[in-house]
């Protein structure tokens, strides 16, 4: 009996949050808060978890998937921020993540628990290395900033290159001989061979002279 009042109130919390749902949508305008309809079933799959015991632990990771997509769903709708998608589709990984360790938590699963631990926390990390790349990338201001950081690198590497170059002293090259200066200084040199020897062959004895 207590087990049927459970699913029965499980079902009544469904239906009016469903309800409650639809009011919003009629009152604030239908168009931007259709996720709605996301949303729900994910409330709904969340029930029998919270109330089935080991039985609905289940439930879990389809009722994670379902609010957490329809919740970033919502966002884009009263946003208008579609592009989004671009890099939001790696938080489905931590929703998923998050359903497979309340699976764990209720199933008393050590495993699963740290499964679905990880999962979200890479998933996590992919979601904003992804989407800070996107942003940065698709920011006017920031692409001005980088393209002058690498047209300013790319001037210091050629500066560095041929600037230094450019100044770097160049060494003289030796001053050449003219040719007829090589001449006389190889005339002189014979003469000065003769003198050095007529000056030995005086200064011989005169019996070893040869004549």
């Amino acid at each position: 009996m207590q087990s049927q009042l459970t699913r029965t109130d499980g079902v009544r919390t469904a239906a009016a949050v469903g309800f409650i749902a639809l009011g919003l949508m009629f009152l604030l305008g239908v168009a931007r808060f259709w996720p709605l309809f996301v949303i729900v079933p994910g409330l709904a799959c969340l029930v029998p978890y919270y109330r089935g015991g080991r039985q609905g632990a289940y439930w879990a990771v389809p009722g994670a998937l379902l609010v957490g997509t329809g919740l970033l769903l919502m966002f884009q709708s009263l946003t208008d921020y579609w592009e989004s998608w671009a890099y939001a589709w790696t938080l489905l990984g931590v929703f998923i993540g998050v359903g497979l360790r309340m699976m764990g938590e209720r199933l008393e699963n050590a495993s699963l628990r740290q499964v679905g631990r990880w999962m979200a926390i890479v998933s996590g990390a992919a979601f904003l290395t992804i989407g800070g790349l996107v942003l940065v990338l698709t920011s006017a201001l920031l692409r001005l900033l980088l393209m002058l950081a690498f047209f300013a690198a790319g001037v210091f590497l050629l500066w560095q290159v041929f600037g230094k170059r450019r100044t770097a002293p160049v060494a003289s090259a030796p001053a050449k001989t003219p040719t007829h200066a090589r001449g006389q200084r190889s005339v002189s040199s014979v003469e000065e061979n003769i003198r050095r020897i007529r000056q030995d062959i005086a200064e011989l004895p005169s019996d070893r002279r040869i004549v």
